[in-house]
């Protein structure tokens, strides 16, 4: 039965639901990562980074699989989060994992709410370091407008 957009079972779980939703999900996810490369997203070295090495383990390119498979640094989350959702080896099986059941989509969620956290208290010191590249340093008020420019390039 589909009531307000959602489909329940006879046992009124969400199971028929997340198969329905899921291949929506992938495509939206797959429509994004063809988008993202145009505007500086994945792939690409854009905004105040001079490069797209990760800053936690020195690999040469920081993108989301490598955080979620590869990086070493995440391991103890990475190693969390497979407890609950199993082996984790592509954005894709990620996806569908976090759709499986609520404490699924609860370790996903923890692991990118730690990464996350870690990755922007990194990035803080990294702006707040006096021997940055100028660019790289966090910009308030006139001097983010008068800076604004080497952003976009």
């Amino acid at each position: 039965m589909k009531y307000l957009g959602l489909v329940l079972d006879a046992k009124w779980n969400f199971g028929a639901h997340f198969t329905q939703l899921a291949p929506r999900l992938l495509g939206a996810a797959a429509a994004l990562a063809r988008l993202l490369p145009n505007v500086g997203g994945p792939g690409t070295v854009s905004g105040r980074e001079p490069s797209p090495e990760c800053k936690e383990c020195g690999a040469p390119l920081d993108t989301a699989v490598h955080t979620l498979v590869e990086c070493a640094a995440w391991g103890p989350q990475r190693h969390a989060l497979e407890n609950v959702v199993g082996a984790v080896t592509s954005l894709q099986s990620f996806v569908t994992a976090m759709l499986r059941s609520e404490d699924c989509w609860g370790a996903a969620a923890s692991f990118c709410e730690a990464v996350m956290l870690q990755k922007e208290v990194a990035e803080r010191s990294r702006e707040e370091d006096a021997e940055a590249d100028p660019i790289r340093r966090r910009r308030t008020g006139r001097r983010r407008r008068r800076y604004a420019h080497l952003l976009l390039s």
